[in-house]
């Protein structure tokens, strides 16, 4: 029998609503067959009993940039797999590894991201590459480094696309730099995600860019222009918006709990998409890092350079969640919403979601989240 198959036994199964009653879930070949109460074992396939534990659609992390000390633009394919096994034990069952586009000849990380797509890791699969940039604004860069920064070129796009083998499947891109709207359309033909981000957009600016195709927030109110009573600016575009999914780090620190629950009573849960940003750290204690040379500090899973700038975090996605939770109220179905389905469907996956044909991610958790087995494409990897 293919690895891929496995009988959860006794689930609360989250769809992610909550389905009355405890379930099974049989998965075979990678894919959910069915779910059901009483399914009969198969021979060949494992069971294994979840005794009322809850079974929520896999989490999906959409913004990473390491974990467990590996930084996914040096030695990526080592990383890769070390993060890939520090996330999964967090509930994460799939990531784009997002990156900074480096000067053209240091892109080998996206070729060996790529080979990691194809072949699969040990634990949390990688989907493709999420690119901050490098058709941004200078001004609002971050931790991003300036000689990556260009002005808009398709040419230089189609390049990190041959390099990636069609593997990008989202870009951060300020729609108020010259030239950006027009690759911005050159994104959406090519299924690629533009998210807007690390821009001083106004309201006008990042309204013609949701038009001409940009369908996702890089950590909103991070890296953008501020709402303004007179001057909406980028979150005003997103929230003015019906079509664009804001990516959420629920720390409490990059975002305020506050402003936390405002977005949570804006946006409904399937256009929030809780993230880590995550530093190489997540899963380390706080202390002092690198990141792509850089040093930073970790302070209670929050990462910052010398001079304060905030450029990450150490916060795994499922305590991510469980901050969200706290900060907002919403109800666990909502949350797991926000860690899954919601990243799934932007991506236009079928996960984040336990019905019969979608993809056998699921995390095995309780009502505050705590981790207690995560399978990914039908396999108990932790």
């Amino acid at each position: 029998m293919d690895k891929g198959s496995l009988l959860l036994k006794n689930c609360r199964v989250f769809n992610p609503q909550e389905v009355k009653g405890r379930s099974d879930i049989l998965m075979i070949n990678g894919k959910i067959r069915q779910i059901g109460r009483r399914i009969r074992a198969r021979a060949g396939i494992p069971v294994l009993d979840c005794k009322g534990k809850i079974a929520a659609p896999g989490f999906i992390d959409l913004h990473i940039h390491g974990a467990g000390g590996a930084d996914d633009l040096v030695d990526t394919t080592a990383a890769l797999q070390t993060m890939s096994l520090t996330i999964a034990r967090t509930g994460v069952t799939s990531f784009l590894a997002t990156a900074i586009a480096a000067p053209i000849k240091e892109n080998k990380y996206l070729r060996e991201i790529a080979e990691a797509v194809k072949t699969g890791l040990p634990g949390a699969q990688v989907l493709g590459t999420h690119i901050e940039g490098p058709f941004i604004n200078v001004t609002k860069r971050g931790m991003i480094r300036a000689d990556t920064i260009q002005r808009a070129s398709k040419k230089l796009l189609k390049q990190l696309i041959n390099e990636a083998g069609g593997t990008i499947r989202m870009l951060t891109v300020a729609p108020e730099i010259p030239g950006n709207i027009e690759l911005i359309k050159y994104m959406k033909k090519h299924k690629i995600v533009a998210s807007l981000g690390h821009t001083i957009a106004s309201y006008d600016q990042a309204m013609q860019g949701i038009r001409a195709g940009i369908t996702q927030a890089t950590h909103i109110f991070n890296a953008m222009t501020s709402l303004n009573h007179r001057e909406p600016g980028a979150p005003g575009a997103i929230f003015d918006s019906e079509t664009v999914s804001a990516q959420l780090i629920c720390d409490g620190k990059h975002v305020s709990p506050t402003v936390i629950r405002m977005i949570y009573k804006i946006l409904p849960p399937e256009r929030i998409c809780i993230i880590t940003d995550s530093m190489p750290d997540q899963g380390l204690k706080d202390g002092h890092y690198k990141f792509y040379g850089t040093e930073y500090e970790s302070v209670d899973g929050t990462c910052y350079y010398k001079d304060g700038t905030l450029v990450g975090t150490a916060v795994p996605l499922n305590e991510m969640g469980r901050r969200f939770m706290k900060f907002t109220g919403a109800p666990l179905s909502e949350v797991f919403t926000t860690l899954s389905y919601s990243s799934a469907k932007s991506l236009g996956l079928k996960k984040g979601r336990i019905l019969a044909g979608y993809d056998a991610d699921i995390v095995i958790t309780d009502e505050r989240i705590k981790v207690y087995g995560t399978v990914v494409k039908g396999r108990l990897v932790v």
